[in-house]
Parts: structure tokens; C-alpha cells; sequence
């Protein structure tokens, strides 16, 4: 989550970090990661090296343990490292669905279950932001599995199908976000949101009123009060828009006068 989710993946260089190990212990850890109790079915998807099949060698990543600091449905912290939960996608913290504020039930679900003790995280790439991309348990149960199962997250297709069965139980029973018909997904929620940013008119700063405009040719052109074009034309900061003060400012910028 946080912001805009990228699971661009690139391999962490590993360094020193706390409750860090590997090798056959961490590889029999990704073997009982995909137990998430009497609620998930026997043969659910599992997770790593159990997930490979048998005579199939999994390179389990380094392990990170201690206790955890939730910043977000479906992020955590554990000492100085960001961990982002693999394969699911959580309602943003600002996201409510069908009025329900379903972005913050999903922070509390993942804290309820990250108090029960140390939280175990392994991986071995970050993605897009720095966060350490990881299945995480707690007590030995899969932490993403538990919230898919639990209608807090939804299983990220878009990357894999690890938790698809925890998600069908969940619409199936309407828990957290399927006790909407139709719940926006967390994916979703963020492009409108980055749709509505972009097309949201950034205030003029005092004594600034010069509209520099891109148009769909990619020009870079300003516009003056008073002249045509003036009032329908909106700034966009994220388009990479921008306000000027003088038109001397406008053209050492590179923008061009409306109608020049």
C-alpha cells in the first residue's frame, strides 16, 4: 500500500539486520507459512519452498524477525526495515467502503494479529519504494493469508495466485470488504485517486497569476488574465504545470504566450 503500490521487484543486496538468518532454517520456515488454521482448506495455495513441490529447491531469502510496528494494511516495520506483505493488497488507510472505513479495519486487523508475538518476514527484493518485499508469519501462520481470509485484503492478482483460495472463502462468508456487492479494490481506489490529483486545479500563490499550461501536443504554453482561454484552463502540478509571476519567468522556463 501506502501511497501508490509497486511490486517492481529488485534483488536486496543482503546486509546486516536484525534477527537476520538463512539457509535450511529459513527454508523450513517458508514450508508452515501457508497454515492459517481450521478456517483454510488443506489443500490451499502454499507459500515458498512448499509451494515449489517436492524435489524442487527453493533459494529461501534472508529472515527478519522481531516485533512489528504497523504502518498500513498490508505494511510493516520491523527496527530500520520497511516490509511490504507479498502477493496482497490491502485498502489504503484513507479508503472506505460502502462508508465503512475499511482501509483502517484493515491497519487494526494486521495489528491485532502482529501483537500476538515476534512477526517473521522473509525475502529477498524490494520493490519500487525500498520496502522489503516478504511472506511474514506470526506464530508460525501466514500474516497475508490471515488477512485475505479475513476480508481485510485482497489477493494481488495482477502478481500472483497464492491467495486466491483465502479470497474466494472470504467473498464466499461477506467478511470485511465482500460484505460490499461490489468493493472497490485497493488498486482501483488508487488510480482514481491519482485521476482525481491530476485533474485538480492547483491554487495560484499570492501575486502569481500566469497559467503555464501543457496542451495534448505537449507545448508549454501561458496564459494571462483577461485573455482568452484564461478561466477554462487548470493547473495541473502532477501534469508538471505550473503558476508564474511574470512573463519573463514564463518564457525563461521554456513556455510560450497563448496565441504567440
Amino acid at each position: 500500500m501506502a501511497s501508490n503500490v509497486l511490486q517492481f521487484r529488485r534483488k536486496r543486496r543482503i546486509g546486516p539486520r536484525l534477527g537476520l538468518m538463512s539457509g535450511a532454517l529459513a527454508a523450513g520456515i517458508l514450508g508452515v507459512m501457508a497454515w492459517v488454521g481450521p478456517e483454510a482448506p488443506s489443500d490451499a495455495p502454499a507459500s515458498g519452498a512448499a509451494r515449489a513441490g517436492a524435489g524442487t529447491t527453493v533459494a529461501a531469502g534472508p529472515m527478519l524477525t522481531g516485533r512489528a510496528h504497523i504502518v498500513d494494511g498490508d505494511t510493516l516495520r520491523i527496527g530500520g526495515t520497511t516490509v511490504r506483505l507479498l502477493n496482497i493488497d490491502a485498502p489504503e488507510s484513507a479508503q472506505s467502503c460502502d462508508g465503512a472505513p475499511c482501509g483502517a479495519h484493515a491497519t487494526d486487523a494486521l495489528r491485532g494479529i502482529a501483537a500476538r508475538g515476534d512477526v517473521t518476514c522473509i525475502g529477498d527484493e524490494d520493490d519500487g519504494y525500498g520496502r522489503l518485499l516478504a511472506h511474514c508469519t506470526v506464530q508460525g501462520r501466514d500474516i497475508g493469508a490471515e488477512l485475505v481470509l479475513g476480508g481485510h485484503a485482497a489477493a494481488f492478482r495482477r502478481y500472483s495466485t497464492e491467495y486466491l483460495r483465502q479470497e474466494d472463502q472470504a467473498r464466499a462468508a461477506g467478511r470485511g470488504i465482500w460484505a460490499a456487492a461490489d468493493p472497490v479494490m485497493p488498486w482501483d481506489w488508487r488510480r482514481d485517486q491519482r485521476a482525481m490529483a491530476a485533474s485538480a486545479d492547483s491554487p495560484a500563490p499570492d501575486g502569481c497569476r500566469i497559467k503555464g499550461n501543457i496542451n495534448r501536443k505537449g507545448e508549454r504554453i501561458y496564459h494571462l488574465p483577461g485573455r482568452p482561454y484564461y478561466d477554462e484552463t487548470r493547473i495541473r502540478p502532477l501534469k508538471g504545470e505550473r503558476w508564474f509571476c511574470t512573463e519573463a519567468e514564463a518564457r525563461a522556463a521554456g513556455w510560450r504566450a497563448s496565441g504567440a
